[in-house]
């Protein structure tokens, strides 16, 4: 395909060699003021065409490396801050929560210990603790379900994983959307056995839910995309209050300003 940049040395090299890895990550941050040029002209799978670097297993390296020329100090955010917030965030909404799939998650949470296992079934709650209140029409409602799904999706076993997304795709091209990037969780939500960041046909695996959901998250500022319609007031609440970050995109309903006053 043909490249935007092709004139330039540096995006050509990248979009042809993938070692040594020291001279990616050179001119990998060399041309990160081209790539935002790209990001407000582009799609998803057009940008992964001019930038074919993010298809290889280190990917996810590159797309951490431009979150830090974005955000210096935020990158770890999610790793200081999600189970403070989680938890605070629990306390003060678990009293409304009627839903039995819900309190069976809750039910789930109490008895993990590991902190990284916690937090798929954390994420699953969120639409819970935080119903959504978004239409996908006059007539239709999104569910908590389907702002969770625009998240994290979940399968029983690795011979499911091709079926999965493909049934992501589907779902999205019925209804005229674009399929924005999530996780796929191989396993039990409490105890699964790996996990895949999935953006168009590209998928990077992880082991930590912490890293999986946290590359998720930039790689939203980083590919400069929208949030997923369903769960957009989640991502939302996300950046405000486990990033720290205030973008002028940013469209916050009226229900999740409480949470964000949440102290």
């Amino acid at each position: 395909m043909w490249c935007l940049f092709s004139d330039d040395d540096d995006v050509l090299w990248l979009n042809n060699n993938n070692e040594p890895w020291e001279d990616v990550i050179s001119k990998w941050k060399k041309t990160f003021r081209l790539r935002r040029r790209h990001t407000n002209s582009s799609t998803v799978h057009d940008f992964l065409e001019n930038w074919s670097i993010l298809k290889s297993d280190r990917g996810h390296v590159l797309i951490n490396s431009d979150f830090e020329e974005l955000f210096k100090e935020k990158s770890l955010n999610f790793h200081k801050n999600w189970h403070d917030f989680f938890q605070k965030l629990l306390i003060a909404k678990k009293g409304q929560i009627n839903n039995k799939n819900a309190l069976s998650l809750i039910e789930t949470l109490s008895a993990i210990t590991d902190e990284d296992k916690r937090i798929p079934v954390q994420i699953s709650l969120l639409a819970y603790l935080i119903p959504p209140k978004g239409r996908l029409s006059r007539t239709v409602k999104y569910s908590s379900t389907e702002a969770t799904e625009g998240i994290i999706v979940q399968t029983d076993t690795a011979g499911d994983i091709d079926k999965k997304i493909q049934e992501q795709k589907s779902k999205n091209l019925a209804r005229k959307l674009s399929v924005q990037p999530y996780v796929l969780l191989q396993g039990s939500l409490h105890n699964f056995t790996c996990l895949y960041m999935v953006i168009d046909d590209i998928k990077y695996v992880f082991d930590c839910a912490s890293k999986a959901f946290d590359l998720l998250f930039k790689m939203y500022h980083v590919f400069h995309v929208r949030y997923p319609n369903a769960s957009e007031y989640l991502y939302l609440t996300i950046q405000r209050k486990v990033y720290g970050i205030v973008t002028k995109y940013d469209r916050v309903p009226p229900h999740v300003v409480e949470i964000l006053n949440m102290k």
